[in-house]
């Protein structure tokens, strides 16, 4: 190994000079002599005497560790893209060195400067007789940090939040979902229709770090069905849906159920004769409020028609006190004898006339009333069906109602079409915007032209107001009409 000692010993006969090469000339006749040569070498020693010459020799051989190495950076942490580093590098036994990456060969032992624009890690590869020898020395810059807050975690649908981030060392940022790139400190509003995970993202010459915050969307409204339960056998064509619903915003909420408008009584509801959609069994209740807000839930019941039925239906289902409606019941069970009607609700029922299959009756007390009809077959097979009637209380009815129709009136004197449209059925909004648009800089003469609102009549999801204004000294008389939209909130139809 080079580096290390070896002996070589010789004796001699009839000499009269004794010499050894390479590198050590005359010795004696007899002896040893320690050698440290640095590659493999042939010893020669040459005896002369009388008798005449004569050699002999040996080789020491040499073998060679991978090159030692040496490598630093001073300093290895730089402050900001365009700092220098110095790299210094030493070796031995080393033929040839290179250094990685951008430098290239370089002498055995050496210095260089080098401005690198991001985190490197330089790796120095020296080659010599012994092999190759790697080492490496990081060149960094300090790493960025990023912070990314949501001023609410907890949200209705569609409310605004503020994401506010600050970062340090870092050159760009980027969050998502759906914002992209931003400022490296800043803030932005987010309205999401979900719950959403936001990251972000931050890169500079030290690196990349990300930060997140979950901002959490739940509807205020909440819906819970308490009738038919989830497996529910169905022995009718359809079926009264019963729940309970709440609203923490306390906004107008319209329930639908496959399409149906329920009746909702402060936090009850009931749908009248609802079917099961085909293929699915579901009974899918949508609530709607007038800020857009909604809630559903479904459940699944099990069709079994049965071949034998009773049914009961309101020729009016809603209207305000003192409600009059008949009451009819059909079957399949002939001939009907003595079927069994009751009813539950806020206050008495006023029978007006009765028979087998028609009940005309009427109610004073606000609220809704529940009629159940059963009846049973020769078999004893017991069957029944139930429908529900709502009585409305008019001055509260009346109340909401001319809130819309101020809040109409404010937005078009206010030249918001938009915003006036918003009080008008889906179905007509188009022609309204159309009509308003039209007539833009008529609006606050015509909303000034409007005189008071009375209401006439209310009954089966209508509501008819009488609109008084005059012109030229003449009074007009003009039907403004509301209805339950197919969401269940109280629109204007027309004016």
């Amino acid at each position: 190994m080079v580096g290390t000692s070896t002996n070589l010993i010789w004796d001699t006969a009839f000499a009269d000079t004794v010499t050894i090469t390479p590198g050590i000339g005359t010795v004696t006749d007899d002896g040893s002599v320690a050698v440290s040569p640095e590659q493999t070498t042939t010893y020669t020693i040459t005896a002369i005497g009388p008798g005449g010459t004569s050699t002999a020799t040996t080789t020491v051989h040499v073998s060679y560790p991978p090159p030692p190495t040496e490598f630093t950076a001073n300093p290895q942490m730089l402050g900001e893209p365009g700092d220098a580093a110095t790299l210094t590098w030493t070796t031995s036994w080393a033929d040839s060195c290179r250094i990685e990456p951008g430098i290239g060969s370089v002498p055995v032992n050496g210095s260089v400067q080098v401005t690198p624009a991001v985190n490197t890690t330089y790796t120095l590869t020296a080659t010599g007789p012994g092999g190759v020898t790697r080492k490496s020395i990081a060149v960094s810059f300090p790493a960025p940090s990023v912070s990314l807050i949501a001023d609410k975690q907890n949200v209705y649908t569609g409310n605004p939040v503020t994401l506010s981030w600050s970062s340090a060392n870092a050159d760009t940022c980027t969050i998502e979902p759906g914002i992209g790139t931003v400022d490296i400190e800043g803030s932005t509003v987010v309205s999401p229709l979900a719950t959403t995970t936001y990251t972000i993202s931050a890169a500079g010459p030290g690196g990349t770090t990300s930060s997140s915050v979950t901002v959490t969307v739940s509807s205020p409204i909440s819906i819970t069905v308490t009738s038919p339960v989830a497996g529910e056998t169905v022995t009718g064509a359809d079926v009264m849906v019963t729940g309970e619903v709440s609203n923490q915003t306390g906004l107008e909420t319209g329930i639908t159920v496959n399409g149906i408008l329920a009746l909702v009584e402060g936090d009850r509801f009931v749908a009248n004769h609802v079917a099961p959609l085909p293929d699915t069994n579901a009974i899918t209740v949508k609530a709607v409020d007038t800020a857009g807000y909604t809630a559903e839930e479904t459940v699944i019941v099990n069709p079994q028609p049965a071949e034998r039925y009773i049914t009961i239906n309101a020729g009016t289902v809603s209207g305000d006190a003192p409600l009059e409606t008949t009451l009819r019941i059909g079957t399949s069970l002939l001939p009907l004898e003595s079927p069994v009607l009751s009813d539950q609700g806020p206050g008495a029922v006023e029978y007006l006339e009765t028979s087998a299959d028609n009940h005309r009756i009427r109610l004073t007390e606000k609220g809704l009333y529940i009629f159940t009809v059963q009846a049973t077959d020769d078999e004893n097979n017991t069957y029944t069906d139930s429908v529900a009637v709502q009585v409305l209380d008019r001055d509260e009815l009346d109340t909401r109602l001319q809130a819309k129709w101020e809040a109409m009136k404010t937005a078009l004197t206010g030249g918001d079409v938009e915003e006036a449209i918003r009080y008008f059925t889906i179905n007509n909004r188009d022609v309204y915007r159309q009509q308003f648009t039209a007539l833009s800089t008529m609006l606050p003469a015509i909303v000034t032209d409007m005189g008071s609102c009375t209401l006439a009549d209310i009954q089966e999801n209508r509501a008819v107001y009488d609109l008084r204004t005059v012109r030229n000294g003449e009074i007009y008389s003009f039907q403004v009409l509301f209805v339950r939209d197919r969401d269940g909130i109280w629109r204007i139809v027309n004016f």
